[in-house]
């Protein structure tokens, strides 16, 4: 499954004893010390013994918050570990046998999809955290509207997965999975993508993700084709660097402690730099010389080799303009989302002023008629929208994550279903 430092509040898994030499010394003097003051207690006993036999070790650094959760899920495995306090760190050190090392990130995954931590994963992930529980779907999403709601994703803190078809004309369509549990921030992640994507802003808001889609598709291909020994760098956050080499791919956030490694060989890889490069904002690629320049002139050839575009001087202007009603939209759908074509009739037929309706001063009754006539028509447009998607309730109740995958498989849309359904309906003619 994806993940980055934004997302992880759990580390990963780190297999064998080579690795950070003094720290895990350390780590095995306290527990060997701790064995000798509570040799009754039957985890510590359990991971000498496992040592003893010639064992290793695993670590991971886990959230004091998220440690409770984790141990009783690992109590529920019936996995032997022990949790290690770090003086001055809001963390634990776990420390556990290498053998059950997938069954830890295992359970760290289903911590971090429950808790919203990880943006996004496979459905299978999802589905396995989710276990008796109801996960909510929208179907039929275009790719400019699944980009929105990634973004959204990430800044709401909630956890979506996507599953991407073909309709009836070859061109993909993308089913959004969330948790129930996340509703209302997926339904506020639906309005604001609505409105990004509608209105006299609607189409260059579209052209920009469209681009970053395809180039970050670009990349992502070329590097799955062979190249490597460069820098992906954020034209937007200059200290975001995915760093490809022969062996792999590392991700970094401009700080020392916060570098995540992932290697070529696992299975997961080409998924996780997938979902890294959809996360990364405007991403443009440097070879080695140039990610070494000063500060100054890496960000003069960043800029430049920067090709997304941009909101045109009128729209940008105008966009600064809504920022006050694009909120009291969000905040008044939230509060009434039935029937918004109704709810919202009196402002779109000129009945209210902005302020009227909305009970709250806003500017927008000082500016011209031309321009007042131009967000009604965007609010009526985002309405249309939030009116065109439902969701679809899927209770999660069978633990053979197969068979539930090739059923949500079914019933999801695909060119050949909707070539069947045309045949069929040709037929009763």
């Amino acid at each position: 499954m994806a993940s980055s430092v934004a997302e992880k509040t759990i580390g990963d898994a780190t297999k064998g004893l080579q690795t950070a030499t003094e720290l895990i010394e350390s780590v095995v003097e306290a527990l060997f010390k701790i064995l000798s003051e509570r040799a009754n207690n039957e985890n510590l006993r359990a991971l000498l013994q496992y040592g003893k036999e010639g064992g290793e070790l695993g670590f991971m650094a886990i959230s004091n918050g998220s440690m409770n959760a984790f141990m009783k899920k690992l109590q529920n495995e019936d996995i032997p570990c022990w949790p290690l306090s770090m003086p001055g760190k809001d963390q634990k050190m776990l420390i556990f046998r290498e053998c059950d090392v997938d069954k830890i990130n295992s359970i760290r995954d289903d911590i971090l999809v429950v808790n919203g931590k990880a943006q996004e994963v496979s459905l299978r992930d999802m589905c396995k955290a989710s276990y008796k529980e109801d996960l909510g779907v929208i179907r039929n999403l275009d790719e400019a509207t699944v980009e929105r709601l990634r973004n959204e994703a990430s800044t709401l803190k909630f956890t979506i997965s996507v599953e991407t078809s073909l309709d009836e004309h070859g061109n993909k369509k993308n089913d959004v999975y969330f948790r129930k549990a996340d509703e209302k921030e997926m339904q506020k992640a639906m309005i604001r993508a609505n409105w990004d994507l509608s209105g006299y802003k609607g189409a260059e808001t579209k052209a920009v993700l469209d681009y970053e889609i395809k180039n970050t598709d670009n990349i992502f291909n070329a590097a799955q084709n062979g190249m490597h020994d460069i820098y992906i760098v954020s034209a937007r956050f200059n200290n975001e660097v995915i760093s490809i080499t022969d062996k792999g791919f590392t991700f970094s956030n401009g700080k020392e402690d916060a570098v995540i490694t992932y290697n070529k060989d696992d299975k997961d890889y080409a998924i996780d730099l997938y979902r890294k490069l959809r996360h990364m904002d405007s991403p443009v690629v440097l070879n080695k010389a140039e990610n070494q320049l000063d500060k100054a002139s890496r960000k003069e050839v960043i800029k430049e080799k920067n090709k997304t575009p941009l909101l045109s001087d009128e729209t940008f202007a105008l966009e600064r303009k809504e920022r006050q009603l694009k909120t009291l939209f969000e905040a008044r759908l939230m509060e009434q989302p039935g029937n918004p074509s109704q709810n919202f009739a009196e402002l779109l037929n000129n009945e209210e002023s902005f302020t009227e309706f909305f009970g709250e001063e806003t500017k927008c009754d000082d500016y011209s008629t031309q321009e007042q006539d131009v967000l009604r028509e965007h609010i009526r447009e985002a309405i249309i929208l939030t009116e065109t998607y439902e969701v679809e309730t899927i209770h999660i109740n069978v633990k053979d994550l197969d068979t539930l995958i090739a059923d949500l498989s079914e019933r999801a849309p695909s060119a050949e279903k909707a070539k069947d359904k045309e045949k069929e309906e040709q037929v009763k003619e």
